[in-house]
């Protein structure tokens, strides 16, 4: 993933922005990570069988998908493990960091900062609460719960991929910006 670090030595902090989805690499990461919650989003709107599971038996079953995939994973081929290692290095070093995204970009930074429990603000990104166990499964929900928060438009579909999880905030969009996609 292509990220950046904005520095403020005053207060010796660090906003940690993570790019989200620009090309067709990015996309093969969304369906990666993401493509067994997909799944179980569109069953969860044609059905009510997902939702009627308890979190941790949906959780379970992406895990068990995964599997095969992980296997096929090498650190190229991984967006969160540079990312993931490059916030450790930082919090071991800076009085507070933050992770932010969008998009792709977004759920990134959700997951990181479960794992390494540092807080992040999002934007339009999926959820992480299935994803997060296909991805590392000692990501815990309490600390997507506790270290992640979402702003959403009402309208945006990306963030029904998965069950958010977190702190949300739903807003309204005007019309001019619903058809601009946001420009």
């Amino acid at each position: 993933a292509t990220f950046y670090d904005v520095y403020d030595p005053a207060s010796d902090s660090s906003i940690i922005v993570v790019r989200g989805t620009i090309d067709a690499v990015d996309v093969l990461q969304d369906v990666r990570i993401w493509g067994d919650s997909g799944l179980l989003g569109i069953f969860r709107v044609l059905g009510p069988f997902v939702t009627v599971w308890p979190l941790e038996q949906t959780a379970l079953y992406v895990r068990l998908s995964a599997i095969f995939s992980r296997y096929l994973r090498t650190r190229s081929t991984n967006y969160i493990y540079d990312l993931e290692e490059y916030v450790k290095d930082v919090v071991a070093v800076r009085r507070e960091v933050v992770l932010t995204g969008h998009s792709l970009g977004g759920g990134l930074a959700k997951l990181v900062s479960a794992k390494r429990r540092v807080w992040s603000v999002t934007f339009s990104s999926p959820g992480i609460v299935w994803a997060r166990v296909a991805e590392d499964s000692s990501i815990e929900l309490d600390d997507v719960d506790t270290y992640t928060m979402t702003v959403i438009p009402r309208a945006d579909l990306l963030s029904k991929v998965d069950v958010e999880g977190g702190r949300v905030v739903y807003i309204d969009c005007p019309p001019r910006v619903r058809e601009t996609g946001g420009l």
